[in-house]
């Protein structure tokens, strides 16, 4: 498909949708696709990876494995 066709089905994609969730997740991907561009982080973000990085240099961290058997239990409790 030649981009003027997939610009002209995404449109046609978008105009149909409502969600107002959805559609500014869609202008963030848009808007950060620039070449040479940075995402920013919201602070929330920032704090998340902050405590995330604290909690790993900590080592309080789980196997794969276990995170796996979690899910699986907490599905089967489902």
């Amino acid at each position: 498909m030649r981009a003027v066709e997939l610009k002209q089905k995404i449109t046609d994609q978008l105009s149909k949708i409502d969600d107002v969730d959805f559609l500014n997740g869609m202008v963030n991907l848009l808007e950060n696709n620039a070449p040479n561009q940075l995402y920013k982080l919201s602070t929330y973000q920032e704090n998340r990876i902050e405590d995330a990085r604290k909690e790993f240099a900590a080592r309080n961290t789980s196997s794969d494995e276990h995170v796996q058997d979690n899910v699986a239990k907490w599905l089967q409790s489902k």
